[in-house]
């Protein structure tokens, strides 16, 4: 019997579930009411620090876990798994999330784009964009700018969770550069785009 990771049993146990939760595309909130009604009323405050390892599961608790993820005990334990197993779920979860978010920026990319250019023809329409402290655009070319002005001033976070990289700074640096490459596979310049016409590229 062999365990994929050190770590209290807590945290072995929460690793395996945040894992197979995010294959499963649940959020932490999703979870949350997926166990509440299956008689385990919780919030997502709560899963979260069954995940983190910080808040002890009772056996009733961890079976109808177990249930609403559709694993068996033994496998929710992290007892059946193999490091190497792990590695390959991981990766697995890793790319498909990856695939899953390419077309949704895609999507933003075109949207922004479109704004823009309904900007550059109708100057007037600046009127209509103003921020929570009443500043907007400066002009047409200041549009995307501003966007990204306003998305590093977000107070509140827009998003139930956050990757949180724990170790160096390096190693921070490493998962913003993966990000960045996957940025880099949706953003082009027009010379560059498959036709070279800046034209929207039908899927295959």
């Amino acid at each position: 019997m062999q365990q994929g990771h050190a770590g209290s049993p807590e945290e072995l146990f929460g690793r395996v579930v945040a894992m197979i939760r995010k294959h499963e595309n649940l959020s932490q909130r999703e979870f949350a009411e997926r166990l509440t009604r299956r008689g385990m009323p919780v919030d997502a405050s709560a899963v979260s620090r069954i995940e983190k390892g910080t808040r002890s599961v009772r056996l009733v608790e961890a079976l109808v876990i177990a249930e609403v993820l559709d694993v068996d005990l033994n496998t929710l334990a992290g007892l059946s798994e193999t490091p190497g197993q792990s590695l390959r779920h991981a990766r697995k979860a890793a790319d498909r999330a990856m695939q899953e978010a390419l077309p949704r920026l895609v999507a933003m990319g075109w949207a922004l784009l479109d704004a823009q250019d309904l900007l550059d023809s109708e100057p007037s329409l600046l009127e209509q964009l103003t921020d929570d402290a009443g500043g907007g655009p400066r002009d047409a070319e200041d549009y995307l700018a501003w966007v990204a002005r306003r998305i590093s001033e977000w107070d509140e976070p827009k998003t139930e969770e956050h990757v949180v990289v724990t170790g160096s700074d390096e190693r921070t640096a490493r998962m913003r550069g993966v990000y960045l490459a996957l940025i880099d596979q949706v953003v082009t310049t027009a010379g560059e785009a498959e036709g070279g016409d800046g034209e929207r590229q039908e899927e295959a």
